[in-house]
């Protein structure tokens, strides 16, 4: 009597049987195992929940094909069983369903592999019964030398959207390196070692904000970006490296998304083996695509094409402190003219040695300056410590503090 025991569900004739149609049974075994070797399709009922996929004994049966097509409509995940569950087979199958579901392929109550929708895989059954599982065939696989991606849009997912840290790991002799996605904090990270999330080096986060971080923790181990041109021959004006800032996104458009402002390092002359220079080119825009603004050269000089200015205002234009009535210096005023209208009171314990201050007598008549608080005071020219001056009418007068207790007093003094 004839079994149907095998992986393919051959017809097994038994010794002594079928005499006279041993070609024709044969014949059809032929066929399966071309057609196990083939392709095939099978639809799904629509929207369906379960199906069932049984290859047939001894008969044609789309589900014996090694590349298998499940078509059909789904609204929600559908768990595809293979039988027998005695079977022992490899099968490559793609979840052509529509509506964007995916299919759970299954043959007992062990394991089973879920396909997405549009996506392909290779699993086999293991053939144990009841408790029979369904493997994916390429987990863990290992390809020697290359792999190749083609096509006109190639596309290489790794993960399936579930909350996992997915990565690619470089195994290095000395040194393991990783380029990941840390899923908790939604950061791409290419680091050091073989987890996701250990000894980050880069890290992207979703917002496109860009770390850098070194790993040496000696002393003095900085964080090196460095940028190098490809240029063999440096000439005068060379761009050797530019970091440019720009919103091409603003909505206002025109100037709105030209280059706003930059940095660039512009050789100063023909490189040799003896000459680098190169200054710092600072770039900036009002209407405009940024222009160099200032510079620092490589001998150190520093040219700007505004005004500098610091605590005390623009340098080269001395800032003015206008006050009417009697007024007590306060640490703000060096560096300006007191344009004053009334008595100047020097306070103790404020200035520093170097600190210097203008007073303008803006009156018709002398202007005190009181000084007392300050332990020594010297009048220009003079060896005696004095506890007050007067500025002349319309008069100028310089403090220069030596020290926070002792400072000289020169100018326009009655």
């Amino acid at each position: 009597m004839a079994t149907y025991v095998n992986n393919l569900r051959l017809k097994e004739i038994a010794t002594g049987d079928e005499s006279g149609t041993w070609g024709t049974s044969t014949n059809t075994n032929l066929e399966l195992i071309g057609q196990a070797l083939g392709y095939g399709t099978e639809a799904i009922t629509t929207n369906a929940d379960t199906h069932t996929t049984t290859i047939a004994d001894g008969a044609a049966d789309e589900g014996r094909a090694l590349m298998l097509k499940y078509t059909g409509t789904l609204d929600s995940t559908c768990t595809i069983t293979l039988g027998p569950n005695s079977v022992k087979k490899v099968w490559i199958i793609e979840n052509a369903t529509s509506g964007s579901q995916s299919i759970a392929i299954s043959q007992g109550s062990g394991a089973n592999v879920t396909i997405a929708s549009g996506r392909t895989a290779v699993v086999y059954s293991d053939g144990a019964g009841s408790g029979a599982a369904i493997v994916d065939a390429l987990t863990d696989l290992t390809v020697t030398d290359s792999f190749k991606i083609a096509g006109a849009t190639p596309t290489l997912t790794i993960g399936d959207g579930d909350g996992e840290d997915t990565k690619i790991l470089f195994d290095g002799d000395a040194q393991d390196f990783y380029v990941g996605l840390d899923d908790s904090a939604d950061d791409f990270i290419i680091g050091l070692g073989s987890a996701v999330g250990t000894t980050p080096i880069i890290s992207l986060t979703e917002d496109g904000a860009v770390t850098l971080k070194g790993t040496a923790t000696t002393d003095n181990s900085s964080m090196v970006l460095t940028l190098q041109t490809a240029e063999v021959d440096i000439e005068t004006s060379d761009i050797i490296g530019t970091v440019d800032f720009q919103a091409p996104d603003e909505a206002a458009g025109s100037d709105a998304g030209l280059i706003a402002a930059g940095i660039e390092a512009i050789s100063e002359g023909d490189f040799s083996a003896t000459s680098n220079a190169t200054k710092l080119s600072f770039k900036t825009a009002a209407s405009e695509v940024a222009t160099e603004k200032m510079a620092l050269s490589s001998a150190g000089n520093l040219t700007v094409a505004g005004t500098i200015t610091d605590v005390a205002g623009a340098i080269r234009a001395i800032p003015v402190n206008t006050e009417a009535s009697t007024y007590s210096l306060v640490a703000g005023d060096v560096g300006k003219v007191i344009n004053a209208g009334g008595t100047v009171t020097v306070p103790a314990s404020i200035f520093s040695a170097g600190d210097v201050i203008t007073i303008f007598n803006n009156t018709a008549g002398s202007l005190t300056i009181t000084c007392s608080a300050i332990t020594t005071v010297y009048k220009a020219g003079t060896d005696a410590d004095v506890g007050s001056v007067t500025i002349d009418t319309r008069g100028v007068a310089t403090i220069l503090f030596i020290t926070t207790t002792l400072c000289v007093i020169s100018g326009d003094l009655g």
